[in-house]
This record gives structure tokens, C-alpha cells and sequence, in this order.
């Protein structure tokens, strides 16, 4: 399982949010308007199975909403406890 924090120009947050709740492997979607600051933008967050990375990332890359060319930020961290 993976932690995923992506800071989103408010633009691309929606179709972000949208492509992201669509998408096998991803749960626990967080999306809080206008919190990020360093980039300014909106904090998206979610876990995703690790074999869920690579279709997440490119569909992301795909629609301009994160990747090393686009203006939002991302952080990828592996989830070390996990409690149900």
C-alpha cells in the first residue's frame, strides 16, 4: 500500500479527484480545497495498492494533473502500519 500527497493548481483538482475515485486501487481519497500552500493549490491525498502505481501515474501524467513537467506536486510514500 501506498500514501500518495498531491498538491493540485485548483484547475485540474476535479478532473483529478474524478479520474483518481475511478480508478482500481485507490481508496481513502481526500481532497481539501485551497490547504496546500508552497505550491498554493489544493491537497489531494490517497492510498493505493502498489500494483495500482503505474495505471494511477500515467493516467495522471495522461491528464496534465501531476508529472515532472506539470505545476503540481506530488509525494509518494510506502504505508508501514496499516489498522482496520
Amino acid at each position: 500500500m501506498l500514501h500518495v500527497r498531491v498538491v493540485s493548481p485548483a484547475a485540474l483538482t476535479g478532473r483529478l479527484a474524478d479520474q483518481l475515485t475511478a480508478t482500481r486501487g485507490v481508496q481513502n481519497l481526500v481532497v481539501q480545497p485551497g490547504a496546500a500552500t508552497r505550491p498554493d493549490g489544493d491537497a489531494v491525498q490517497f492510498d493505493m495498492h502498489d500494483e495500482a502505481a503505474n495505471p494511477v501515474f500515467r493516467t495522471c501524467e495522461a491528464s496534465d494533473s501531476i508529472g515532472p513537467a506539470r505545476s503540481a506536486w506530488s509525494v509518494l510514500m510506502p504505508r508501514s502500519l496499516i489498522m482496520r
